[in-house]
């Protein structure tokens, strides 16, 4: 798997937001790659100069910026693809929000050594393969 500082995708004008929805993307993948999570959100190690990134950016991209996870009906058509890709981020939804309930703001290392992060992990993996397979339609 690709780390995620390198994943670029050809957004096609599926939807009518495509740049909110390349942030949606990286905020999937950012969740979707373990390596990614401990180098740069743990360790600090950052891609380039400049670049930052934490869990809680990438919590505010699904949840409050750019989406509203699991109410992603008024998402569809304007950033997000109905189908599977909808599906796929409801369930990592349902992986994630108890975690996110549970710990709260706490320190990102936490979030990573949770008992079921690995299962989040593996939905956020699903969920960024349905949105590239969407990019690809």
């Amino acid at each position: 798997m690709a780390d995620v500082e390198d994943v670029e995708h050809e957004v096609k004008p599926t939807v009518r937001f495509p740049a909110f929805r390349r942030e949606v993307i990286l905020a999937v993948a950012a969740l979707s790659d373990v390596d990614y999570q401990r180098r740069v959100w743990v360790d600090g190690i950052m891609p380039f100069e400049g670049y930052g990134d934490s869990l809680t950016e990438n919590v505010h991209a699904l949840y409050d910026d750019f989406l509203d996870l699991p109410h992603v009906d008024d998402a569809i058509g304007e950033i997000l693809v109905d189908g599977p890709e909808v599906e796929a981020l409801v369930a990592f939804d349902r992986a994630f929000r108890p975690i996110l309930d549970e710990l709260g703001d706490a320190p990102d290392i936490d979030y990573l050594a949770h008992p079921s992060w690995g299962v989040v992990v593996q939905r956020a993996q699903r969920a960024l393969s349905a949105m590239v397979l969407a990019n690809a339609v």
